[in-house]
């Protein structure tokens, strides 16, 4: 630790200001995500039938400011809210009860950062506090949508230290591609290392932009690869306080969804993802193992408007995945599931040398049907979800060409 927190305050003494990073110099960056979703399932139980429907609506509003007070010292804050709204009201033989559910969470961070310039970068590392508020609200509803009583509210009031590093690229004279990597102690994780864009203003920024070319990633006949990989196990032990014994159930998840594309012509390709998972689940108390299987297939069509180094681009792709669940060792699955989906997505792309593109969205709306099939359980069908989002964040991808 002392080693690391001398290497830090090194690099905050070190380096001189160049025209990005001198006083007077402002950055300023946001992002605006809302998300809405609708869930439908209906199905039976033996002689029961019921159905439900949940909605959800998340707002998410983040806006980070700030001002160069010295040459390569930058001090701002970072200010973010939310909003999460949850209904869920089921209906049928089965009866039930409405619930609504909200979360309201506001965060302020004011932050120092020290910039210095390597080369084509300008890399940065910071400290704040950061300030949370968060509110929970659950009231109880009947079935006609009355309130039966007071609703319970729980509030949260949290106070941690912030530290970032972090990196800049221009990608014209004032919009740069930022990486940021947060923490509450050293050392850093950058398992969550986050993209976005910043724009910077001030009258010492140079006039004119990187020089314009046109970019040959696109070009008919290249192909174009990409691909995620994602593995995830947990494990969860609980006491059962009424007879005493401990039940464990173990669970691990792997992923990986390999894609290619081909240039039909210039700027706009085809292409197709291969999403398969599978996972193993075991629970110490009954001994039985599940396993889960689901293979799916993605085509998609997209286009980059303008053959400059930066240009908007548009991407529409359908899907169909098969997901099944068994016990291990039993000649029929437990349930099988059908997912059909679509949907468009709308950013930024970078061209990168001659081989590299890095993207960014800033768009996206999606839409899925699932038909459910479980004969141990009644059948479930009609499962819908929908989501719309937007914002300066966006995810992130490098995608590598081929000629």
């Amino acid at each position: 630790m002392k080693t690391q927190t001398l290497l830090v305050a090194g690099l905050l003494l070190a380096g001189g200001a160049t025209a990005q990073i001198q006083k007077g110099n402002s950055i300023l960056s946001g992002e605006l995500a809302v998300t809405y979703g609708r869930n439908q399932i209906a199905g039976s139980i033996g002689s029961a039938t019921s159905s439900q429907t949940s909605t959800s609506w998340y707002p998410n509003l983040s806006v980070t400011a700030g001002r160069f007070w010295a040459d390569n010292w930058l001090v701002g804050v970072s200010v973010s809210g939310s909003l999460t709204n949850q209904y869920y009201y089921p209906t049928g033989s089965t009866g039930g009860q409405a619930i609504y559910y909200r979360v309201t969470s506001i965060r302020g961070t004011p932050f120092l950062r020290r910039y210095w310039q390597v080369n084509s970068l300008f890399l940065f590392a910071g400290a704040g506090l950061s300030v949370g508020v968060s509110t929970t609200k659950r009231p109880a509803l009947n079935n006609n949508g009355q309130l039966i009583n007071d609703a319970q509210r729980t509030s949260v009031v949290d106070v941690a230290p912030q530290v970032e590093v972090g990196a800049n690229y221009f990608l014209t004279n004032r919009l740069a591609l930022q990486l940021t990597a947060t923490a509450n102690a050293l050392p850093i994780n950058t398992a969550g290392l986050r993209a976005g864009l910043v724009y910077w203003t001030g009258s010492g920024l140079p006039a004119g932009g990187r020089e314009e070319r046109e970019n040959s990633q696109t070009n008919v006949g290249k192909w174009l690869i990409e691909g995620s990989f994602s593995a995830v196990s947990q494990k969860n032990t609980q006491l059962d306080n009424a007879t005493g014994s401990t039940n464990q159930t173990r669970s691990s998840t792997h992923s990986v969804s390999p894609s290619i594309g081909y240039f039909i012509r210039k700027n706009s390709l085809i292409g197709i993802s291969l999403p398969v998972s599978w996972g193993l689940g075991i629970r110490s108390s009954t001994g039985a193992d599940a396993r889960l299987v689901s293979v799916g297939v993605s085509p998609y069509y997209q286009h980059y408007w303008t053959s400059t180094r930066l240009t908007p681009y548009t991407r529409l792709n359908v899907g169909y995945a098969r997901m099944s669940g068994k016990e291990v060792g039993a000649s029929q699955p437990v349930y099988t599931a059908n997912t059909f989906s679509g949907g468009i997505n709308m950013g930024l792309a970078y061209m990168a040398g001659q081989r590299f593109i890095i993207e960014t969205s800033l768009l996206q709306a999606s839409v899925d049907y699932t038909a459910f099939d479980a004969p141990n359980f009644g059948n479930y069908t009609n499962v819908w979800n929908g989501a719309l989002s937007a914002g300066l964040g966006g995810t992130f991808a490098v995608r590598y060409v081929l000629n």
